[in-house]
């Protein structure tokens, strides 16, 4: 009796061991030895909304259905129809396979996204899965004279100072090699890494050959595609297509009408060029923290109505876009056959453009800011259109040419010297500026009223906080106005 119990322990032990239970403790399925080896070789994932991903003949991975996903680990000799006894009745090894990667590859999002070669990735503490690659210019030494051509001679600036013509050219190699730089990195290192990266602005006459420069050499060079987020910067709401496109691009059509406008999209373009972290809302899909690489372009002829595509110039946005003046390229075509073979000849050079930014260095003299380690500039000329359509700007100008801060004095001297600053409330201030405008042309009747005045003020604190600010005294504002620092004072 007792041999025969010694026998059925060993037997029951030999089928425990051959056959592990069907469902862990946790609650997860499992495999057998050898299914695990086998599985091991297995590139399918599942995603948050219920849909296989699997490779493709593209060098990514492509979505598919349950039964389609059955088939493909069938190959990996996961049978579709052979039942099993034991633990495992009922089901198929294909199902079993399926409902092991379903709990153990199974991904947060899956779909393309930009500056990531294709495969899983890991944000935070989410597991994704990158359907797409982004395929950028490989660098390669030769010529690319074209292209350097279009560049060099529609940023050439004949009217700037002496030895200053080409420094919008060295602007803009300094940007573009930096993005260019971060992009190849992250796409070879498989890392999110990320860089501040100022927006960049060209602002031209029509047909200059800003939107060749930026269809037919920054688009190709930067992955080939390009997302347009004017309609998120209005309404930050959905925003999945802008997450697939390394280079975004606005151009002036559809300008905003009003000054309040133009303050928001600046205000929400910082977000979306100056945070690692993006927030990627589609429709019918669950929110989720992503890192994406991009780069913002903005594109607009040197009208009124055109420049209304740039946000307001403030103090907190002088370092997040670039803004250079682009007059008409030399050497463009003037037909369409000269177009195509123009086109293509530049498509030839990229990979020699991108050695060239790869290797590019700043001028020995040129001044880098300290975060994203670039050159700084705006136009003059840009920035005086801009500053003509913002009241609170024109009002700083006159300010300064009233030398408000300078003539107020300090009521404590006896000798009435001057303060340093000018303090008072919107009506005082209003009084000192029409009292300084000994001619009555320039200030009166700039603002309808008392609380215009305190509007433009509290929107230069914004603006200039270094020198306009804003103190409570008994429920109303009290503003204290400082003049303007030299050049090269600290």
């Amino acid at each position: 009796m007792s041999d025969d119990n010694e026998v059925d322990e060993a037997e029951e032990s030999s089928t425990t061991t051959a056959e592990p239970s069907r469902i862990s403790k946790e609650g997860l399925f499992c495999l057998s030895e050898l299914e695990q080896k086998m599985i091991c070789n297995v590139q399918l994932y599942y995603d948050a909304g219920g849909r296989w991903w699997g490779p493709d003949a593209s060098g990514g991975f492509s979505g598919m259905k349950d039964s389609q996903a059955a088939f493909y680990v069938s190959a990996y000799g996961f049978s579709k129809s052979a039942k099993t006894s034991g633990n495992h009745l009922g089901q198929t090894p294909a199902e079993r396979a399926l409902m092991w990667l379903q709990q153990r590859r199974k991904v947060s999002y899956a779909g393309p996204l930009a500056g990531y070669a294709a495969g899983v990735h890991n944000i935070g503490t989410d597991r994704i899965l990158v359907t797409e690659p982004t395929r950028i210019v490989e660098p390669k030494k030769g010529e690319c004279k074209k292209i350097r051509e279009l560049i060099e001679s529609m940023l050439f600036d004949p009217a700037a100072k002496p030895g200053l013509s080409k420094h919008q050219v060295a602007v803009f190699y300094t940007l573009l090699s930096s993005v260019y730089k971060t992009l190849l990195e992250r796409v070879k290192t498989g890392k999110a890494i990320f860089r501040f990266t100022p927006a960049l602005s060209i602002v031209g006459v029509k047909e200059c050959g800003k939107s060749a420069l930026v269809n037919l050499v920054l688009q190709p060079l930067l992955g080939g595609r390009k997302g347009d987020p004017t309609s998120y910067l209005l309404e930050p709401k959905f925003n999945k297509d802008l997450f697939v496109a390394p280079l975004l691009v606005m151009d002036d059509k559809g300008s905003p009408p009003s000054i309040a406008i133009r303050r928001e999209r600046g205000e929400n373009l910082k977000g979306l060029i100056w945070e690692k972290e993006q927030r990627m809302r589609g429709m019918f899909a669950d929110a989720i923290q992503l890192c994406p690489f991009r780069f913002l372009v903005m594109l607009c002829n040197f009208d009124e109505a055109a420049l209304q595509i740039l946000p307001t110039l403030s103090e907190g946005m002088s370092d997040k876009i670039v803004h250079l003046l682009a007059r008409r390229a030399e050497w463009l075509p003037s037909s369409n056959e000269e177009n195509d073979k123009w086109a293509a000849d530049l498509e030839a050079e990229l990979p020699a453009f991108a050695h060239f930014l790869l290797n590019y260095k700043a001028p020995k003299r040129a001044v880098l800011n300290p975060r994203s380690r670039v050159m700084l500039f705006s136009h003059p000329a840009i920035v005086e259109k801009l500053r003509g359509f913002q009241p609170e700007i024109k009002l700083l100008d006159l300010i300064d040419l009233f030398n408000l801060p300078g003539k107020a004095v300090n009521p404590k001297s006896p000798s009435d010297a001057p303060q340093g600053f000018w303090e008072g409330s919107a009506t005082e201030f209003q009084n000192a500026m029409l009292e300084a405008d000994t001619e009555g042309k320039i200030y009166e009747g700039m603002f309808s009223s008392v609380a215009a005045v305190g509007r433009a003020l509290a929107e230069l604190v914004n603006v200039v906080p270094d020198r306009i600010k804003v103190t409570n005294h008994g429920n109303k504002s009290h503003y204290k106005i400082f003049p303007a620092k030299e050049e090269g004072a600290e």
